[in-house]
């Protein structure tokens, strides 16, 4: 898809502008509207009709409410975009992903919850210094795996979501998978079938003086698609702060940051 889209634009008299200050401000406004297979028109070039499938985007859409501003983009609570490609035509669906903590907060009209980077609910220093409630804001990446569209933040669960409607399913451990909470990277990795069949890759972290790994692996096709197939927990010294990984046919490749755990 990325090829056939690239060959389209290189092909078209009209060039991208260089940086433009409205487009790069325009990432830190909140998206008002929600839109239901909506169709577009390319800017330049024409979508290749031997284009099809979709494409799914996460990100913060909400940055502000009642006034308020979060204190960085990644506090901002997540919403989901599908492109659907086909016969030369694009349609456009996004939704905010229904959190707990979002419809809690569309209730009330106002912030509720402190956020991971540093954004803070009313009420000043004491209102916010014994809170330790953190929203899920589901808003880091998307991925689909057996008959659901998962909306992934690293600290908690995935929510699930139809994958053509977009409407929010809710928390999933995925059929007991993982329990209440449990940690469930958003930054999971695909292998194409060294071991049989395509599988997502993915891992939690438990941090502490000593750190607890834990390895999953999912099938992605198929009647097993979205079934757990391969689980194994490693603990090692030291604490951890794990973000991201690598995956060869054989390891899982992890990097141990030089960072200390000093309550």
């Amino acid at each position: 898809m990325t090829n056939a889209m690239n060959q389209a634009l290189s092909d078209s008299p009209v060039q991208p502008s260089t940086y433009d200050r409205d487009d790069w401000a325009g990432a830190f406004r909140n998206v008002e509207v929600e839109l239901e297979n909506e169709p577009l028109v390319a800017a330049r070039g024409e979508i290749p009709p031997e284009l099809s499938g979709c494409l799914y985007r996460n990100g913060p859409g909400r940055l502000e409410r009642d006034g308020r501003w979060v204190h960085h983009p990644f506090d901002g609570d997540g919403m989901i975009c599908a492109l659907h490609f086909s016969e030369g035509g694009a349609l456009f669906t996004n939704r905010f992903v229904r959190t707990e903590g979002w419809l809690a907060e569309e209730a009330a009209d106002q912030v509720l919850y402190r956020g991971v980077f540093g954004t803070q609910k009313p009420g000043g220093p004491l209102a916010n210094a014994f809170d330790v409630r953190l929203k899920n804001i589901a808003n880091t990446h998307v991925v689909r795996l057996g008959d659901d569209l998962l909306a992934l933040w690293e600290a908690s669960s995935p929510h699930a979501l139809d994958p053509t409607t977009l409407e929010t399913r809710g928390l999933t451990l995925l059929d007991g998978v993982l329990k209440p909470g449990e940690a469930f990277s958003a930054h999971p990795r695909f292998d194409p079938g060294h071991h049989g069949e395509p599988r997502m890759v993915t891992f939690g972290v438990k941090t502490g003086p000593r750190s607890t790994l834990r390895l999953m692996e999912f099938a992605t096709e198929g009647p097993r698609a979205g079934q757990l197939v391969a689980d194994r927990s490693d603990s090692f010294k030291g604490f951890a702060f794990l973000h991201d990984f690598a995956i060869t046919p054989n390891w899982a490749v992890f990097l141990q940051n030089a960072v200390d755990f000093n309550p």
